[in-house]
Parts: structure tokens; sequence; C-alpha cells
């Protein structure tokens, strides 16, 4: 019981406190009608204001603000402030921030007044002038400025008096002097009669009048009494268009009335002793009062005459808009160009009261709750007969207001009979009737009942169709049949029963159960078009109870593009205005059922439309969720409405709208209110904006008028400007701009343009800057304009020239300067040919013999390497047969010894050819090193002691020395071996008359720490001479050896073969004393470039070692197949050899012969050899494409191949060998090594026989790589899906895989051993031993399984494969 009385307590209190705030909130409404509705705007600190006390206001001529405060002078545009204050940089400075009074003069002048001066701000150059009066040295605070009649400045000193400053002599008249009861002087200023008005601080005011020019003025003693004042302390005087005198004084204020010449004390005007602190009447004849502590009093004279004082009265401007002004002091008012009045405050800033009107009234009521306040949001709108305005709320219940927006009366739920029972009120209506009809989220309907000030109930009817969310009414409409449709938030549709006092669900139609309408329209033919939110739009034909769906669903053929709509409305058109959630606002003409969509795209504020409403012209207006949008028809243009034009901050309310016909206004209601307006009334501004350039960067850099730096190129402010002048560097600039509409900048719109560099005007919305990066040099012109009109663009723009000069190297000097030199060097060039014309045939001369000898060594060198591959054929047939018979002929013998001789020599003949040979890779850059780590110190050895057997001549003494024990490097020991066995071998052949040759190996640092391994060979044999040693390592010298004829090639190759290896090779030598050949090897291996070697790691031993190690003889016969010798298949065009590799063969091999690679792969594919032995280069085909053709044909596949062949080269070799070719022997070959190498691949191939006979023995699935491989797993997939059939013959395999019989037959033959019929018996058998080992059947049922029909046939079968009968199996696997 206690909690409820407290509650109810605290809801009176509640309401009580919102009625204030109410009270409050509209006491604006209560204003003087040039004051109502009006836009208003405050600026202070946190706007960028320097100080919030103005003093004074002025408007220059180009239409800037110009504010006064106690901290500096203030420039605005109506975006930002700019401060200029105390500088104390140089005496053209300003020197003290408190700034006085602003005054502009005649000229367009601006003149600031301070405690330290009078000063000229220059608005050109924003630089000081400072005049002191030198009669006023110790005190030069000037309180006042104004202007006389012959265009001097009327100056009052503070402690000062007053004089005249002349602005064309920039001098004081010091000729006249004014007899004041105090020099404290507070204003002055010279009315329309040329009287002087002085305003003291303590005496009142004295006035004076001059009569002549050059005498002192004439002090009217009638008006300087003071005695009428009700306050001698003066602060501002004001003459009316009347000519009467308006004074200011601390404690009230009074008027001269200049027919009568009297003073009377207003004392009804202002509250008694309120100052009067400034004064202004503006272009209405109001006269604006600023007060101290009180605000502002604002006096109408446009009917006063100067007459009946008394009927004059005052209205207290208590607030502006939301801002309440009525205890502020105002210390200075100023009405702009545009009228607007500006108001300057002490304290808190400056309030602008624009000349136009709002368009857009504003009504909101205002809730606290503790310390927290927030608005009422509106929604159910409608007005009763008396036209005014009643509003639902989602927790206040209803509110009343005049169309004024004055609060009559506030209804809630309070329990009271006759009360609302729900402060949700989400929907209104007006009836045919004028009754009021209000739908509540939790209580279903209620009626007022205006005689008795009641509401009436009418709930959901009892015997209605149960409907969980029935009573939640979102939706009141009356169609032409006087019937109201009631609609619920998901809970169908119905309709009130007036006879009943219920609403119950409409069963017309089915949907009408579960249907959320939440708007209606109705057409002239009286169709309802129903809203729904989910369910698009339908439409309703009460005459066949239809509905039909319009715009419904999520596909494209939705042409809505949204499913919730929120508001319908018909124009006179019969077109209906659809509002969506989301979709943006559909127009479907319901004559010719065409349909077409407005979004953002096409200038609509927002795509989520909660209220439509059409105007008398037809205007389509629509509240969002960010504003208001206003669609003219004719056009299709529209206009948006936002807070800056007066509409509530928050957004609009679905279904809040409320068109009042006969008054003409519209209403929209939303979070913070709602807006009432009259859209015949809502205009555009009056005021075209002026346009101004404000700023200019460089670089993102201000750039400062008249300043120290190169950048700064400014002279003047940039809108006074005519031209600029860039250097080439300075190309990258940004332009500021603004447009100097008071009233709503906000609304300002730009464009510009750079003429010379832009095809068409940029349109930047708001922004209020443009950039140019990097513009080439070349004339501009920059022009900017604005407009603050939707879609209409003013003649009129700002702009200035631009010249961004070349660079230096572009300039007309420059070019001339080009051209002079180009002259020169064209002269030069002239006499240089003339010079070197005589030249050009000795150089041609020179070029073709230098030519000619490069010519005649690649011939001589192809020359002889040609002659090496045709030596190497004939070595091959000699060293052959010479170790054949080498073989059966013992070395003791003199035959022997003989063919020993012989075959060393024809080994000697090999090593010249190969040398040779080498010489020509290197200098075909085709050689590359084979590189191993070794240690060359035992290698070095072993080349000493494989010489030391020829120093046992006489008195020839070789040694080697050497003081490490290893030294491990990476070579090519080949290559190294042929070096140094050459240099070794030179010493002894030039060792003449010498009798000394050592090797010395050791180890060696160079440059950046690099180490060698360095082996000298020193003899003191005959030497070389100094004109000869730089010769010798070149191809084909020789020396004058004693005992031997050289081929000159030995250097010359070892020198190539050490600069492989990234080494040195060099040599040091007197004649007659002796040489020093030296080789450095670099140690590691980093110095190679991995394409220049090949790395070894772990290399087979040499070939030669094998034949020594082989006595030439097999142990015995050699056991191939059951079937006589294998077929060996020699190809070879060079009949000799082909010959010799017969007779050689034919003991052990059956031997064919083909000379050409064409007749090989006929045989091949005739006879199927078992291995082929063939040359690369022949006629017709060569080697290279014939073992490719052989390796990818299935019939020849399985055949190994031998290449035999002169070509050594290591690309030659692994070209050989990516074919498929099995080995690669380079000619001269050992035949020895040809016959092992022969037996090795036959036995491979006996062996892969056995492994492809056993390859699906097992479950193991084996590894398929080659063609053979795939060729066997084809066989065993066709006889495994046909493993039971008995039929399965050859031609059935063959047939599967795609070989003829007696290809098959071969291929088979060769790869295992077998015939196809003993192959597929095989698989069969080895499939059946899988079976067995499973355990899981007997041996009978495997028979069959496996394609065998008689068990003991299958029986022997078994034993033969196996060795022992299938019942035994798992016994001796197990064993």
């Amino acid at each position: 019981m206690y909690r409820t009385k407290v509650e109810h307590v605290h809801r009176i209190l509640l309401t009580f406190m919102t009625t204030i705030v109410l009270v409050s909130g509209f006491s604006y409404r209560s204003l003087a009608q040039h004051e109502k509705n009006k836009i208003i705007k405050r600026y202070s600190i946190k706007d960028g204001l320097s100080q919030a006390v103005v003093n004074s206001i002025e408007q220059d001529d180009k239409g800037w603000m110009w504010f006064a405060t106690d901290d500096g002078l203030n420039r605005f545009d109506g975006y930002s402030f700019t401060s200029f204050k105390f500088d104390k940089t140089g005496p053209n400075q300003f020197h003290d921030n408190f700034v006085q009074r602003l005054f502009k003069d005649s000229k367009g002048r601006l003149w600031v007044s301070s405690r330290r001066g009078l000063y000229q701000f220059d608005l050109s150059t924003q630089k000081w002038n400072v005049f002191l009066n030198p009669d006023k040295a110790g005190n030069n605070d000037v309180s006042y400025i104004s202007e006389s009649s012959a265009g001097k400045l009327w100056i009052g000193w503070y402690f000062g008096g007053i004089g005249l400053f002349d602005p064309q002599t920039n001098l004081y008249d010091t000729t006249q002097h004014f007899d004041l009861k105090s020099t404290a002087t507070i204003t002055v200023f010279e009315d329309s009669y040329g009287y002087i008005w002085s305003g003291e601080q303590s005496t009142g005011l004295d006035v004076f009048r001059i009569r002549e020019e050059g005498k002192n003025p004439e002090k009217v003693i009638a008006y300087s009494a003071s005695n009428f004042l009700p306050s001698q302390y003066v602060k501002c005087f004001l003459e009316d268009h009347l000519g009467n005198i308006w004074i200011g004084t601390t404690k009230g204020l009074v008027l001269f009335i200049r027919a009568e010449g009297r003073f009377i004390v207003l004392d009804k005007i202002l509250p008694p002793q309120r100052g009067a602190f400034s004064l202004l009447e503006d272009k209405d004849k109001t006269l604006w009062i600023g007060t101290q502590g009180n605000g502002i009093y604002t006096v109408d004279l446009q009917d006063f005459d100067g007459r009946k004082v008394e009927r004059l009265s005052s209205h207290h401007v208590e607030a502006l808009d939301a801002f309440d002004i009525s205890q502020h002091t105002i210390r200075s008012i100023f009405q702009d160009r545009d009228n607007n009045i500006w108001i300057g405050t002490h304290g808190d800033g400056i309030y602008m009261v624009s000349d136009e009107d709002k368009n857009f009234m504003k009504v909101e009521v205002k809730r606290i709750f503790a310390a927290a306040e927030s608005a009422v949001p509106f929604y159910g709108l409608c007005n009763d007969e008396d036209g005014n305005i009643w509003a639902g709320t989602d927790s206040k219940g209803i509110y009343k207001f005049t169309p004024e927006g004055k609060l009559l009366r506030h209804y809630e739920a309070d329990g009271k009979p006759g009360s609302i029972g729900d402060d949700v009120v989400y929907t209104a209506l007006r009836d045919y009737n004028d009754n009021l009809w209000f739908g509540t989220y939790a209580d279903g309907i209620y009626r007022y009942d205006k005689k008795t000030d009641s509401f009436i109930h009418y709930p959901r009817s009892a015997y209605d169709v149960p409907i969980p969310l029935g009573h939640r009414v979102s939706l009141l409409f009356e169609d032409s049949k006087r019937n109201i449709w009631v609609g619920a938030t998901r809970g169908g549709l119905s309709l009130l029963d007036k006879a009943s006092k219920t609403f119950k669900l409409n069963s017309e139609a089915p949907m009408f159960r579960t249907v959320d309408v939440r708007t209606i329209a109705e057409d002239k033919k009286g169709n309802l078009w129903l809203g729904c939110y989910g369910n698009g739009l339908l439409a309703y034909h009460p005459d066949t109870r239809e509905v039909e769906r319009i715009f419904v669903g999520t596909e494209p053929s939705n042409l809505l593009r949204s499913n919730i709509v929120h508001t319908l409305a018909i124009d006179k058109d019969n077109v209906l205005w659809i509002g969506t959630g989301g979709g943006g606002l559909g127009a479907y003409n319901l004559n010719d059922k065409t349909f077409k969509l407005y979004t953002d795209e096409n200038g609509l504020i927002n795509n989520t439309v909660f209220g439509v409403q059409i105007d008398e012209q037809q205007n389509v207006w629509c509240s969002t969720i960010n504003g208001i949008s206003r669609l003219d028809k004719t056009t299709g243009t529209f206009f948006n409405y936002t807070s800056n034009d007066g509409l509530q901050a928050g957004q609009f309310n679905p279904g809040s709208s409320l068109n009042n016909i006969p008054k003409g206004y519209i209403c929209f209601g939303g979070t913070h209110g709602f807006n009432l307006f009259y859209p015949l009334k809502v205009s555009n501004s009056k005021i075209v904006p002026d346009v101004k350039l404000s700023g200019f960067q460089l670089f993102n850099k201000s750039v400062k008028i008249g300043g120290a730096t190169e950048d700064d190129i400014l002279e003047k402010v940039i809108d006074e400007t005519q031209q600029l002048t860039l250097r080439h560097d300075q190309a990258s600039f940004t332009f500021e701009f603004t447009a100097l509409d008071y009233s709503g900048p906000e609304k300002c719109e730009y464009a510009y343009k750079l003429e010379g560099f832009d095809a068409d005007w940029n349109y930047i919305g708001n922004q209020r800057t443009a950039s140019y990066r990097y513009l080439p040099p070349g004339t501009y012109e920059f022009k900017v304009k604005a407009t603050n009109q939707p879609n209409s663009w003013p003649a009129k723009f700002a702009h200035v020239k631009i010249s961004v000069a070349p660079p230096l190297w572009r300039t007309p000097a420059a070019y001339f300067t080009y051209v002079l030199v180009l002259g020169l060097a064209a002269w030069s060039i002239y006499s240089i040919r003339k010079r070197q014309t005589h030249l050009k045939k000795r150089v041609k001369s020179e070029k073709n013999k230098r030519r000619r000898e490069q010519q005649l060594v690649q011939d001589k060198l192809a020359f002889f390497t040609e002659i090496s591959h045709e030596f190497k054929t004939p070595l091959t047939l000699i060293i052959g047969p010479l170790e054949e018979m080498m073989s059966r002929e013992n070395n003791e013998t003199a035959s022997g010894k003989k063919l020993h001789m012989v075959h060393k020599n024809a080994h000697k003949l090999l090593a010249l050819i190969n040398k040779l040979l080498d010489y020509r890779k290197i200098e075909s850059g085709k050689m590359m090193l084979t590189i191993q780590e070794i240690d060359i110190v035992p290698f070095v050895e072993d080349i000493f002691l494989n010489f030391k057997e020829l120093s046992n001549r006489p008195n020839v003494h070789f040694d080697f020395y050497t003081e490490e024990k290893s030294i491990y490097t990476w070579v090519d020991p080949e290559k190294i071996e042929m070096v140094l066995t050459n240099i070794v071998s030179n010493s002894f052949k030039y060792i003449g008359e010498g009798n000394a040759i050592s090797i010395t190996l050791k180890k060696e640092s160079g440059a950046n720490s690099r180490e060698f391994v360095c082996v000298e060979v020193k003899d003191n044999g005959i030497g070389i001479a100094k004109d000869q040693i730089r010769y010798i390592f070149d191809w084909f010298y020789n020396g004058k050896a004693t005992n031997h004829i050289s081929s000159g090639i030995g250097l010359a190759l070892a020198k190539k073969l050490v600069y492989l290896h990234k080494g040195e090779i060099y040599a040091e030598s007197t004649v007659g004393v002796g040489s020093v050949f030296t080789v450095k090897i670099p140690l590691g291996k980093d110095h190679f470039e991995p394409h220049e070697v090949i790395i070894d790691h772990d290399r087979l031993p040499e070939l030669d070692l094998e034949i020594q190690e082989h006595d030439g003889h097999d142990d015995g016969p050699v056991t191939h197949a059951k079937k006589g010798l294998k077929t060996v298949l020699v190809v070879e065009d060079d009949e000799d050899v082909r010959t010799f590799l017969k007779e050689y063969l034919a003991t052990d091999y059956r031997v064919i012969e083909a000379d050409n690679g064409k007749q090989a792969m006929e045989i091949a594919f005739a006879s199927n050899p078992d291995l082929i032995v063939s040359d690369i280069m022949m006629t017709e085909m060569d080697g290279i494409e014939l073992c490719h053709t052989l390796k990818h044909n299935i019939k020849t596949s399985h055949i190994p191949v031998i290449f035999l062949t002169a070509r050594s080269a290591h690309s030659q070799h692994k070209a050989g060998l990516e074919t498929g070719a099995d080995v690669y022997l380079t000619k001269p070959f050992s035949p020895e090594i040809l016959s092992l190498t022969i037996n090795n691949l036959l036995q491979a191939r006996e062996n892969a026989k056995r492994y492809y006979r056993t390859m699906f023995l097992t479950d193991e699935k084996p590894n398929i790589v080659s063609t053979d491989e795939k060729l066997l797993q084809k066989i065993f997939e066709v006889v495994k899906v046909n493993m039971n059939k008995t039929d399965l013959t050859v031609d059935t395999v063959s047939l599967e895989v795609g070989l003829s019989k007696t290809i098959l037959y071969k291929k088979i033959k060769q790869l295992t051993g077998l015939s196809p019929i003993e192959y597929i018996r095989s698989l069969r058998i080895s499939e059946a031993a899988k079976l067995l080992r499973t355990q899981r059947y007997k041996v009978y049922e495997v028979v069959y399984m496996v394609g065998f029909s008689d068990l003991k046939y299958f029986r022997k079968c078994f034993v033969k494969e196996f060795g022992y009968p299938p019942s035994q199996l798992l016994e001796k696997e197990h064993q």
C-alpha cells in the first residue's frame, strides 16, 4: 500500500516537472513576430571563437564578419573563425589582444580600437597600421570610433576626450578642442544634423556643433545637461529613422525627440535599473536593445511618429530557439547586409538571428527523470474540428496542441474513470463525424468524447476468433462507406462495430486473419490498397471480396524491392505513392499500371520512408530516417530538408503524419517531437551566396601573406589576388573557398573548374577545397561557384589566374642554348666525320684482315676437330683388334712387345685427339667440370711417381717437395691431371743439358683472405726467351724441344682448364737458366657457379681399371634362354666397325646388321632382337630418333639399347640417355667392356622376366612405372575380370589390350619368358593360391573360381608352379 502511494506521488511529480519543461520549451512561441521561427545559430569558443566576450561586430565590403573580443580580432566565414592576435615581431603588428571597437568607414577600411591606440587593419595584406596621437602619449586608450560627415573619424579616448583623425593624411586634428565635463569618453558619434554626441563614464553626455571649420566646436548647453539621465554613465547612442536619438545608460534608456528638442526617460521599456549597453534599429524598424544581465528587448517603431511615446512598448526576448539569453549581458548588436542580426554577449559568444524564417516549426516535449532529459516521441497524429493537433506517444499518452504549438492538454492512463487505458498510442483517426479515435498498444481502441472530455473503450470482441496479438492496434482507417478498419500488429485486419463498441476480425478474406496491415489507401473506385509489414502491397476489392497480391516477394520481379510498406497515399492523378522500409518511394499509376521507383540514387534523402503526404500543388512529401524529402512531380527533382532547416533532431516514426488540407499544413512526428509546416510557405534561401576564395596551400601548408619563406608567394589575400605565378616545383596546390551564407552554410554546395586542365566542372557537394598535383607548365584559371538552391547554379564565380613556370631547362633561353649547342655539335660532327672519312678504308681493311685471321683460326680449329672425329673410327678398328690380339699373345715375346708398343702409341694418338677435342669444347663454351673433393697432396704425388721412371735418365734429378700432409679441395681430377701432366712432360722435353726437375706443393693466401693450393714445376733446362714467353700458352705454339715433336696444344689446353677452375697459371723463365711453371687453384667450391660444374660426390671407378681386372675371357659360355643364343642387332654406318663388332660378338650371340636407323627400326619390329648396339650419327635416321621410336612403341619398348658413338660431350651423353638408352659408350671403345655391358643388360632382362612372372603373386600392389609394366597390369586386369571363365583365350586378351595376337605373343614372351597361354595359366594358379590362403574356400571351389574345369589338371598345374599340391600350400608356407 505504501509503495503504491509512493509511486503515485512520484508519477505526479514527474508529470509536474515535465509540464514545467513544456512551458519553458514553448516560451519562444510568444516571441515577437520577427523572431518567431527564425533560424538561430550560436558560436562560441568551441567553434573557434578566440574569446566569449564580444565587444563589437562589423562586416567588411566583401561580406566577411568581424568580431572584437577581449582576446583578439576574429574573422568568420560562416564555417570557421580566423583569429588575429598580438604579435611582437614588429611595429606594424597588433600590440594588444583587447579589442574594444570595430568600425568600417565609408571607404571600406576596417578600424580597430584598443587600449594602445588606433589601428587600421589592412584587409588586403592582413597587416596592422597603428596611429598614435602624440598629444595622448600617456593615454592612447581608444574607446570608440565613428565617422564624421566629412569622412574623418571621430575618436573617443578613455580619459582622453574626443578628437578627429583624417584617414587621408593619417594625422590627428589638433586645432579643435572640446569642452568636456569629463575626458572619460565611452562613446562618440555625429548625427545626421551635424551634432556631435559624446557619452562619458560619470558625467553624462556633452553635445557639440561645429559651425565653421577651423574654429572650436560650439557646445550645445541645452542638450549637454545631464540631470535628466537615469545614470551619468552613457554606454551608447542610436539615431533612428526619424532622426531621434536613443541614449543607453547603465540604468535605463533615454529618447531625445528632435522635433520637440526634449529628452524622455523610457522607464517602461526596460525593467528598473537595467542598463542599455547596445542599440540597433533593423530594416523592419524594430529597435533592438541589449541590456546588462537581462538579455534583449525589442520595440516596434514602424508606427512610431515621434509622438505618443507612452504608447511604445517592449518585448523581452527570453530565448532564441533553444538558447536562453534572458539573463545575458548584450555588448553589441549588428545587422549584416543580408539583414541577419548578430548579437555579441558578455561570456556566451555570438548569436545570429537569421532574416530567413525556418521552413518547419518544431514542437517537442521534454521529459526529465532524475538528472536525465529526453524528448517525448510522437506517433499517431490527428486534428479535431477546432484545428487542434492530437499526438499519441509511446509511453506518455496523448498531447493536445494548438496549430501554433501551444500545449493545451495532456491525457494519460492514470486509472481514473474516463481516462485512456494505455499510454502507448500508435495511431489516431478523425472520422467523418469529427470523432477522434486512438489505437493503443495493449488495450484496443478508444474514442474521445468531447462533451465529457473522456475516453470510451472499444476492445476486441469477446466473440471474435482468438488472436494472440489482436489488441495491438497500429492502424485506424475510415473508408468512403464510413467503415473503420483496424490493423493490429501481427493481429490481422478487423472492422469496428460501433453498435457493440468492439472490433473484430474481417472474415471476408482468409488472409485478413494473419496479415499485418500498417497503412490503407482508397482509390476512386472504392478499392482498398493495403500496405503490409512483410507482405508488401495488396489490393482488396470489396465488391468481389478478393485480395490481389501486387508487389510481394524477394525475387527481382518484385519492383518494390521491399516487402515492408509503411505508408500509402493517392494523388489527384490516381498515382499510388508507396513508402517502404529500405526500398525507397514507389509510384504506382492505377490507371495504366505503370511503376516507377525513387531511391537515394534519384535524390531521395533516405530509402526508408515512414510517411507520405500530398500537398495542394501535388508535391509529394516524405518523412524518413534522415529527414524530409519533397518530390516535384513535374521535374522529378527532390528537395531535402534536415535538422538544419528546423526539423526535429531524431528520426521520423512510421505512420506518424497528418495533412490538414483546410488549414494548409502537414505534420510529421518523430522521436524528438513533431514538425508542422505549410507547404506553400516552404521556400529555399532568398540569397544567392557570394563565393570567396579563403585560402591557398602549397604542399598542404597554408601560404602566409608576405611570409618569409620562398613558398609564401601571396602579397595580398587570395580573394584579391588576380594572378598566381608558380615555379615548376610548386605545381601541387590546394584552394580553400567558402560561400558567405550565414543563415545556412551547411546547405551550400560547390563546384570548381581549372580552365586549361579540367574539361568540365567538378561538383563536390559540401567540400570546400580543391587540390591539384603536379600540373604541367602553362597558364590556367581556377574558378569556383556555390549555390544554396537545389539543382540551380548561379552564373557568378570566384576566380584567379595561375601561371606555372617551366623549369629552367624548358625556358626560351634554354631552348636557344639547345639550338646553339646542337649547331656547334653538328658542325663538330661534320668536321670529325670529314677528318675520319679518309680513315674508313684503313679501318675497313683492318677489320677485314682481322676477320679473315679469326675465320682462319676457326676454320683451322674446325678442321682439326672434324679430322679428330674421323681419326676416332680408325683408332677404334686399331685398338679393338689390337687388344684382342694382345690378350692371346705373351707380352714377353717379340710379337707381344711389338703389339704393346703399337697399343701404347695408339693411345698416345688418342690422347692427342682428345686434347684437341677438349680445347674445342672449351673454346665453344661446352665443357663442364665434374668436380669432387680430393686430397691434392697424394694426387700430385701419384703424378710425380708416374713420371719418376723418366728421371732415370743420366744426370736428371726429379724431386717432390711439400710441407702439407693433406690439402682438400674441389677439382675435376681428370682435368687437373691433364694440366700437371702437360707441364711436367714439357719440363722433361725441354730439359736440354739441365739435370734437375722438381714439383713443389704448398698452400698460399691471396687477396680477400682467399686460400689457394699452389703447384710449382721447376727445371733448369734450356729456358724460354723473354720475347717468346707470352706466347707459350697460345694455340699451336711450340718451343724448341730437344728430342720431341710438340703438338703446340698442351699448354694452351692447360691454361683453359686452369681458368675453368677459376685458377691462375703463369711461367717465369730465363734462357740457359730454366723455367718455373706455377698453377694456383682456389680452395673450396664457392667460387664455382652452379651452372658451370657437375658435383660428383661418389665417382665410379675408372673403366681402365676394370679392363685391367678383366682377363679378356669369360669363365665359360653364357647360358641364356633355352632356345639358343640371344639376338643382337648392330646398327653402324661404318662398314669396318660394323664388321668388327659382328665378328667380335658372333661367338656368343646371333648378330644381325643394319647400316642406318630406318633399316634398324624395320628389323627391330620384324625380328624383335634381344639387344641393340647403335651408333648415333647415321644417315636417314640417327640413333637418337631410332632409340626414341623404339622406347615409345609397346612392341619394342622392352629391348635394351647401347649407344656406341664418337660423340663424347656431356650434353650429347645426357641427350642420349634421356631418349631411353640403357648405356652410352664412346669411341674408341674396349670390346671387352662392350661384351661385359651386353652380358649385364641381358642378365638384367632375365631378372626382369622372373620379376614380371611373379609380379601379381602377392596381395601387395606393385609399383607400376614402365610401359611394359603397364601392359602386364592391363593383361592381369583382363584375366582377373574373366578369372572364372573357362573359355578365356589369347584372342580375348589380345582384343582387350589392343594388340595383335602375334605381337602379344612376342611381347609376353620377351617380358616373362612364357607364352601367353602359360602366362594366363600362371596368373590363374597365382590367384588360386591367394584364395586358398584365406582358408574360406575348399580346393574344389577354387578350381572353378579361377577358370579350371578339371580338378586333376588344376592339381597338376599347381604342382608345376609351386612344387607341391594345393592341399599342402598352407603347411609349406608355414614351414
